[in-house]
């Protein structure tokens, strides 16, 4: 298990990564269940919900995002959550825009494995599969 700090995620997770601009939703998606199910935020418990892993969709104007987002907070405080978020977005599409908007969480680790299926079983992700995003971010928020 390796630890890092919850101001330094980002860099904890392009380390663990390795190069976000190879990153696919598919890659994007395992690599940042990896990072949940192996890496540890010091002063997060995902058991108090400190630490969480999520997957959001949604129309944004005239594109289709889905994101994996891990949301984590110092705990005990009352500070600001952080966010290290990966988006890709899409041009919408009839499919794209059945799916709608709506999210999927875990706040478990040892969960990863399974989030992942349930995410790649989601209409959402159905709706992206194999296509081309039109860009990627990758953002510490």
């Amino acid at each position: 298990m390796a630890w890092f700090r919850i101001v330094y995620a980002k860099n904890a997770f392009v380390r663990s990564a390795g190069d976000p601009a190879r990153l696919t939703p598919a890659s994007g998606l395992r690599a940042m269940a990896v990072f949940y199910r192996e890496h540890r935020a010091q002063h997060a418990a995902p058991a108090d919900g400190d630490d969480v892993l999520e997957f959001r969709w949604e129309r944004a104007g005239d594109e289709f995002e889905v994101a994996v987002l891990r949301r984590l907070r110092r705990h005990g405080s009352d500070g600001p959550e952080r966010v290290l978020r990966l988006a890709w977005r899409f041009a919408r599409s009839a499919e794209r825009d059945a799916a709608a908007s709506g999210h999927l969480v875990v706040d478990d680790p040892a969960r990863a494995t399974a989030f992942v299926r349930e995410v790649t079983a989601s209409a959402a992700w159905a709706a992206v599969r194999g296509a081309r995003p039109r860009s990627f971010t990758i953002v510490e928020e």
